[in-house]
């Protein structure tokens, strides 16, 4: 067992230990019965010049055990484990190891996943504290035959989750549980326990075939070996659990039933039920136990009893582990009562009927009584020359009769006298004269309907026995071994077989000489050349007639000599290809036809030359021309070379020159050397495409005055007018507008409210009914006001809005130069004053009053008149999608109104 792993488990131990279900034996102590750990390679790597071969992955395979080696048992659970580690290498130290575990189970172990014994994982990495994994999940395998199946179970160090194993295959190589892919880094392990329960006995190291052992196969990309294993062998002793779900069932005065459940966990033996009035019982009645289930419901029937008598019963099993006894249980027969059983015979046969319990023995005695409700079984047997043709009454069928007592019962028993055996004898059939290893199959009728088709190898024989007599009849057919037939000496022969004796049919075959056909062949027209064939036998020149095989196929194959061609076949052959297969049915006759080549035509340049201030490439066809790289190319005295011409991008075509003329296809008759021109011209630019139309515009309506006149204290005058006009895209959405004041008038002390509206009619006025979208004022003088909509206001695609933005003035304008004096005043008085100390206070609020009250100088009303002016310069406008609409134009300066003094 690996050292670090001991450790570990230390603390582990004592808190499974619990966990493991089997009788008292769950407060044991418990030990990890492991495996040897199995080591995988890396390859070669260099680190500065060193070359390094280090160990990549270590494993081992271990199971739960309790230190008491009689527990666990047959039928109990407890957990097994694999366990993973990859060591500090000093080769690629930061890599991981992708391991795909496995755990084979040995045989007659299951798994047992509850929510109470889950699968359970520790994860460590860099001497760090170990974590603990559990997956509750139950159930949900995926059964396969072969491979891997890979499910998320542990965590794998690079994000995976918790799950439960896969069933994959029966135990064996390679099949188990698929536990995940797991990616491991330096320095860590992993151990996955799953519970399992087992449900045989388990004989360790003395097993047969190795199946008691626990096995981990793993998989890694990489590494080698792959897969590796390791192994341990489990002993589990043996123990059989006997539980009593029902009582003692169909009781009578003398017979009852008793049922118990015995978990034998595949392990053979017999099972007796024991039986007496005391737990000495006395009596047993026992059943074999077969070596193939998990578990049984045993049930006797035991007879004989006593009317009225209390009975203990327990059911006891022996095996060669050991016998195995379940716990006393009582049951009570029924007082007795006697009821009449009457048995009848009939048919044309004879034969007795007896019965057990003893009282029938018919012959002689046809009637008894019984005790009520008792069971009383009879049985038939025929006397020679007869036969026991079933059971009628209480009774029916031909197997055993048992007749419950409940009342009076009638039983018919019928006897059929048998038959004369049947007149029969034997055939022997026997095949002679064909090559060894070789056989015949022959056509076999007989009386009655009788057919068969015996396959008889030669020199062989078969017997027929205990057939029917009379005449019977062979049909032999031809038989062909390789090439060669084989025919019977007669091809119908017939036998007698009579009672008691042996008939005899011997087929024998001969070979059949077999027939040849000429194959002539014929050389026609002006060239040279010679035909061969396959199978051998033709070659002409030479030999130009040869004899073959009736029903034989020849390849005839012709070879052209040199300034000659092959040009077709005829007579028993057509086409123009070099073979022809000829079936030799008959007399052949096949003509092969030569021509004579003529020389090959001479060779002419064409040469390409491009020109013009565009760019292109010419090919022809035959290939050759490739201008660009290839402008020159020889072909063949008249031939006729297509010429094509491709411009490039931003170039067309212009035409043709030399041999060719005009823009259309060039085609060149090669009847000497020839030269084309090709000229390709640059084209002229494409202009570039309008912007596309905004989503939507501001603009100052062309009617809006530029400017008026207005009274102090005037409310919603007509300031900018705006027009917004919105494209085909979208609908858009105004949010605020911000606008911007100047002129010569004081706009924060004058101007008491700016709004905007919409001016549905246009005219440049606040109609009755219309309410502002928004309203605000400046933050000073020529200073800036953000006017937001409470709600924003949707205008629809290809729509145009007017708003206006308008002015409440100030009942009185403010004129600067008298408030500046008068402030002046103000500050040298308080000056003055602050050295009165108390008094100062008192008397500057008394100066106050008399200056304001008692001036000597009347005051001077403002004169003259201000300017004040509106600009447009923002708008927060969004499309459908909530994006920022940008506006162009800005800023649009509105009316300049003069209001008088």
């Amino acid at each position: 067992m690996n050292c670090k792993r001991n450790r570990w488990l230390i603390a582990l131990v004592t808190a499974f230990s619990s966990l493991i279900v089997g009788g008292a034996a769950s407060a044991q102590s418990t030990q990890w019965i492991s495996g040897s750990i199995t080591q995988m390679s890396g390859t070669n790597c260099s680190i500065i010049g060193n070359s390094y071969t280090e160990p990549m992955l270590n494993g081992t395979a271990s199971y739960l055990r309790f230190t008491d080696s009689s527990a666990p048992k047959t039928g109990d659970s407890t957990y097994v484990s694999v366990l993973m580690t990859v060591p500090g290498l000093n080769c690629n130290p930061d890599s991981s190891v992708s391991v795909i575990p496995a755990l084979v189970l040995p045989q007659g172990a299951s798994l047992n996943i509850t929510a109470q014994t889950p699968v359970r994982c520790f994860y460590k990495i860099n001497n760090l504290a170990f974590t603990q994994f559990t997956g509750t999940q139950i159930g949900g395998f995926s059964q396969q035959n072969t491979g891997f199946r890979v499910g998320p179970i542990c965590p794998d160090g690079q994000g995976g989750g918790v799950g439960t194993p896969f069933q994959i295959g029966p135990s064996g190589t390679y099949g188990g549980l698929a536990l995940a892919i797991q990616y491991l880094p330096r320095t860590s392990w992993l151990e996955i326990q799953v519970p399992i329960k087992f449900e045989k006995e388990l004989l360790g190291a003395g097993g047969p075939n190795g199946g008691d052992k626990l096995k981990y196969i793993f998989e890694t990309v990489g590494l080698s070996p792959n897969p590796a294993s390791a192994e341990t062998f489990i002993n589990v002793p043996y123990r059989a659990v006997i539980n009593y779900p029902t009582p003692a069932t169909s009781i009578t005065a003398s017979s009852a039933q008793l049922n118990a459940e015995l978990f034998s966990y595949f392990k053979g033996g017999t099972a007796f039920f024991d039986y007496g009035t005391t737990t000495a019982y006395g009596s047993s009645v026992s059943q074999n136990i077969a070596s193939t289930l998990l578990g049984y419901n045993v049930f006797n029937d035991v007879t004989g009893l006593t009317p009225g008598t209390t009975y203990n019963y327990r059911l006891r099993y022996v095996t060669a582990s050991g016998t195995f006894t379940g716990a006393n249980r009582t049951f009570t027969t029924s007082t007795a009562q006697n009821q009449t059983l009457t048995v009848t015979k009939s048919g044309t046969g004879t034969g007795t009927v007896s019965s057990n319990p003893a009282g029938i023995n018919c012959g002689a005695t046809c009637s008894a009584s019984f005790p009520s409700g008792s069971n009383v079984t009879l049985s038939a047997a025929p006397a020679s020359g007869s036969s026991f043709a079933g059971w009628g009454g209480a009774c029916s069928g031909t197997g055993a009769c048992a007749v419950t007592m409940s009342a009076a019962r009638s039983v018919t028993a019928s006897f059929t006298a048998a038959p004369p055996p049947p007149q029969v004898g034997s055939l022997t059939l026997t095949v002679n004269g064909l090559p060894a290893g070789s056989s015949a199959t022959l056509g076999l009728t007989g009386p009655g309907g009788f057919s068969s088709s015996p396959t008889l190898l030669t020199g062989t024989g078969q017997n027929l026995s205990d057939v029917a007599v009379g005449s019977y009849a062979v049909t032999a057919p031809n038989v062909t071994v390789v090439n060669a037939v084989y025919a019977p000496n007669a091809p119908f022969q017939s036998a007698t077989v009579t009672a008691g004796g042996n008939a005899t049919i011997n087929v024998i075959y001969s070979l059949v000489a077999p027939q040849t056909f000429a194959l002539t062949v014929s050389k026609a027209g002006t060239g040279t050349g010679g035909v061969s064939s396959t199978p051998t036998g033709i070659s002409c020149g030479a030999t130009c007639t040869a004899n073959f095989a009736s029903g034989s196929s020849v390849t005839l194959t012709a070879a052209p000599l040199s300034g000659s061609s092959f040009t077709g076949w005829g007579g028993a052959c057509s086409g123009s290809t070099s073979t022809c297969t000829v079936t030799m049915s008959a007399a052949q006759n096949v003509t092969a036809s030569f021509a004579t080549t003529p020389p090959a035509p001479a060779n002419f340049a064409l040469t390409v030359t491009k020109s013009g201030t565009g760019v292109g490439s010419v090919s022809s066809n035959p290939g050759g021309i490739a201008c660009g790289a290839t402008c020159v190319a020889n072909f063949g005295q008249g031939s006729n070379v297509t010429l094509t011409a491709t411009p490039t991008a931003g170039s067309s075509f212009a035409g043709w020159g030399g041999a060719c003329s005009g823009p259309g296809a060039c085609v060149v008759t090669m009847s000497a050397a020839q030269g084309v021109t090709a000229t390709f011209t640059l084209n002229a630019p494409t202009p570039p495409a309008p912007p596309a139309a905004p989503p939507a515009s501001l603009s100052k309506p062309a009617t809006s005055p530029a400017s008026l006149n207005a009274n102090k204290g005037s409310s919603n005058v007509g300031a900018l007018a705006l027009e917004l006009g919105v494209g085909a895209s979208s609908t858009v959405t105004l949010q605020a507008l911000s606008l911007s004041a100047s002129g010569t008038g004081n706009d924060l002390l004058d101007i008491t409210g700016v709004k905007v509206y919409v001016d549905a009619n246009g005219n440049g006025v606040v109609d009755a009914g219309e309410t502002a979208l928004a309203q605000g004022t400046f933050d000073g003088n020529d200073g800036a006001a953000a006017l937001t909509l409470a709600a924003p206001r949707v205008f629809a695609a290809n729509s145009t809005t007017k708003l206006l933005v308008t002015l409440d003035f100030n009942s009185s304008l403010a004129q600067t130069s008298f408030k500046l004096a008068l402030g002046s005043l103000a500050l040298v008085l308080l000056l003055g004053w602050r050295s009165k100390k108390r008094l100062a206070v008192v008397g500057l609020l008394a100066l106050t009053v008399t200056i304001n009250a008692c001036r000597t100088e009347p005051v001077i009303p403002p004169t003259g008149s201000s300017t004040y002016a509106v600009s447009l310069t923002g708008v927060s406008l969004k499309d459908s999608s909530g994006a920022n609409i940008s506006v162009g134009g800005l800023p649009i300066a509105g009316t300049t109104i003069t209001v008088a003094k």
